[in-house]
């Protein structure tokens, strides 16, 4: 049976220097490791390629992820997390979007969205 391709992001985001790389994202990190028995796990720091958002666009159209779960670790970086949904979207309208951390967890809309154009 083939695995599902699921590919966990943290974001391209406004980063100072001196954090990038400090460390990735523990909820992407924990995810992962839990998941890597049902799905083909892949995890993407964004905050570490030169060119982000381009990069992120690059692995989405040559890995094509069947799911996508993008991580919002703080709510200074929520947009920042909406625009990577918003990229996924277009690259991929059929994956499925998942959104995490806890702004988002804090912030869901009724009828389960969190994520404008998710």
């Amino acid at each position: 049976m083939k695995k599902i391709k699921f590919l966990l992001i943290d974001p391209p985001h406004r980063i100072w220097d001196i954090l990038k790389a400090w460390i990735p994202s523990p909820g992407c990190l924990q995810l992962a490791a839990y998941l890597e028995d049902y799905f083909n796990i892949d995890f993407m720091d964004c905050t570490l390629n030169k060119r982000p958002w381009h990069d992120l666009e690059k692995k989405l159209r040559e890995e094509r992820p069947d799911v996508v779960g993008i991580s919002i670790g703080c709510t200074y970086f929520t947009y920042d997390g909406y625009n990577a949904a918003s990229l996924v979207r277009d690259v991929l309208p059929e994956a499925t979007i998942l959104v995490g951390g806890a702004h988002p967890t804090l912030n869901v809309e009724p009828g389960g969205y969190c994520c404008p154009g998710c």
